[in-house]
């Protein structure tokens, strides 16, 4: 079992890492499910993305304040600026270009640009943060 976590665990830090480039990837989550599954596959994997300079302070963010930076905010708002400036820059047609700036707009709102940005986002389910081990312990006080 040690190993599904480990794959899973290295999924996921595959998929945040990506998430950094792609702008409607999120990036913190996929990091946060790498960190609770190498808590269960592997120690020193663990450590090594809590512990790593780029991948680790999305992770410490979290578990610090419950929220995702200011400063994230701003490159993800960044990168979904400079992708629809390709699209048009590239002559995509019409529709496209419309359903690309929907999404675009949806996930913006999401990120807090157009209320709050100036805040760090929280997510209002999780209040506190338990260290990855103990999560499954949490969600079960929690009756999830």
């Amino acid at each position: 079992m040690r190993f599904v976590w480990q794959g899973i665990g290295w999924l996921s830090v595959m998929l945040g890492a990506l998430g950094m480039i792609l702008p409607l990837l999120p990036t913190t989550p996929f990091l946060l499910l790498a960190a609770w599954c190498f808590a269960r596959g592997s120690q020193r994997f663990h450590d090594w993305l809590v512990h790593h300079p780029r991948l680790g302070p999305p992770i410490a963010a979290w578990r610090g304040e419950g929220a995702i930076s200011r400063r994230v905010k701003a490159l993800a708002m960044l990168s979904i600026a400079a992708s629809l400036a390709i699209a048009v820059a590239a002559s995509v047609p019409t529709w496209a270009l419309a359903l690309q700036a929907i999404c675009l707009a949806a996930v913006s709102l999401f990120q807090g640009a157009l209320i709050g940005f100036n805040q760090p986002s929280r997510m209002a389910v999780v209040t506190t943060l338990v260290p990855a081990r103990d999560l499954s312990a949490a969600l079960a006080e929690l009756g999830l």
